[in-house]
């Protein structure tokens, strides 16, 4: 075999051996390929939304619920968003306070959902704003708030929305948000444990008042260490009830453990 015969045996098979490279090269990626569509294809087909299961609201049944939601059945489990359908749900769905929302394999979701309750009133014109404990507005309604929901006085809302947190603008000087001092007063009733407050007066938000049983106007002041002036109201109330039952009176809490009652005189 001539050198030139021999150079061109070696071409050729070099040539056979890139032929076989690229076909098992292409052969390596279609297998993948089918692999890889076979996976999401299953992905897709397994893990679909076929089932939803709703605990903890006998305000809303489960199907306004799951519509709400924005969630639909058919939908992939894993590419449905639940954090923008919990938050559907709070602000569609006023009177649920918290939605929980968790994946179930291979297909169910699961709402669990924690109501809320109107804490205070604002009147507004003939209609009532019910507010729940955190500012949310729960609703606009011409009926007068039910017994044992007090009436809220507060600087004018900026926005009432149903479904949302009531807006305030903060006042010059004061020590806290509206807001802040609506929770934190809220609060401090709570652990208080008085009953029977008739109004919150946070207009003025450096000045703080509350009403018991809508007779016993209760001066707090500035809006600071509210759980300390309120149980130790909470004693004096429980002496003045005994000793006083029905009495009209305005009950100084301005200086930290003191307390100064004065009697309304009556004509």
């Amino acid at each position: 075999m001539t050198p030139g015969e021999r150079q061109r045996l070696v071409e050729k098979n070099k040539k056979k051996q890139k032929r076989r490279l690229l076909f098992v090269i292409i052969s390596a990626l279609l297998i993948i390929s089918t692999l890889i569509g076979g996976l999401i294809y299953g992905f897709f087909a397994i893990f679909k939304v076929t089932d939803y299961t709703v605990e903890g609201t006998t305000v809303y049944d489960a199907e306004q619920v799951f519509a709400i939601s924005g969630l639909a059945i058919g939908k992939n489990l894993f590419f449905s968003d639940i954090e923008l359908a919990a938050e559907r749900i709070e602000t569609n769905l006023p009177y649920i306070g918290k939605a929980e929302i968790s994946r179930k394999m291979p297909g169910t979701i699961r709402f669990i959902l924690t109501e809320t309750q109107a804490a205070v009133a604002i009147a507004q014109g003939n209609d009532f704003i019910l507010l729940d404990k955190i500012g949310k507005v729960l609703e606009r309604t011409t009926q007068p708030p039910a017994e044992g929901v007090p009436l809220l006085r507060c600087p004018p809302p900026k926005t009432v929305q149903v479904g949302y947190i009531l807006e305030i603008d903060t006042q010059d000087g004061a020590l806290a948000s509206p807001l802040e001092i609506y929770k934190e007063l809220l609060a401090a009733i709570s652990s208080s444990a008085i009953q029977g407050i008739t109004l919150i007066d946070i207009s003025n938000t450096t000045d703080v008042w509350l009403t018991y049983q809508g007779r016993i106007r209760m001066h707090l002041g500035t809006p600071k260490l509210l759980e300390n002036r309120l149980v130790f109201a909470a004693e004096l109330l429980k002496t003045e009830d005994a000793t006083y039952p029905g009495q009209k009176a305005t009950l100084d809490l301005t200086i930290l453990k003191t307390a100064v009652i004065k009697p309304e005189t009556e004509n």
